[in-house]
């Protein structure tokens, strides 16, 4: 199983691959670019928290709460 697992990533990852090669190339006479790097891509970051969502995280990871 982990043959077939292997195969589906190297086929997800050439065709990403060529998807973004083939997108750069049409943008190039155009004088524009991809945004995001190939590596970014593969990998993509996960999204930025706001200010409220940190503060939540952290209390509850602390164990702090209000109360009223």
């Amino acid at each position: 199983m982990r043959y077939v697992e292997a195969r589906i990533d190297k086929y997800q990852r050439e065709e990403a691959y060529r998807i973004y090669t083939t997108r750069s190339l049409q943008l190039m006479p155009q004088s524009k670019w991809i945004e995001m790097t190939y590596l970014d891509a593969l990998k993509p970051h996960e999204k930025e928290k706001s200010g409220d969502e940190i503060l939540l995280d952290t209390m509850i990871n602390a164990g702090l709460r209000f109360e009223e």
